[in-house]
């Protein structure tokens, strides 16, 4: 008797069969499903830009000893909310 399971299956008494290809062509879709899904992820985040310490401009900052510089790459400061 078939069943109506994603794959091709039969009964016979209380032992389940089903079919290795079937199966195998159902693991390759969630396979590929999971591909895409990966690359949609990592093809949609912003890329990240890779700076040198070298590039940066390096200050003091009062809230820190004496000595120690910190960069600030995004915004000012010295001003408030930037």
């Amino acid at each position: 008797m078939f069943s109506g399971h994603r794959f091709l299956s039969y009964s016979v008494g209380s032992a389940k069969f089903e079919s290795s290809a079937l199966r195998a062509i159902g693991e390759e879709a969630r396979m590929k499903k999971l591909f895409v899904a990966a690359a949609v992820i990592a093809l949609s985040s912003p890329a990240m830009a890779q700076v040198t310490p070298d590039a940066l401009t390096w200050n003091e900052n009062p809230a820190f000893p004496k000595g120690v510089k910190i960069a600030t790459p995004v915004g000012d400061p010295a001003k408030a909310g930037t």
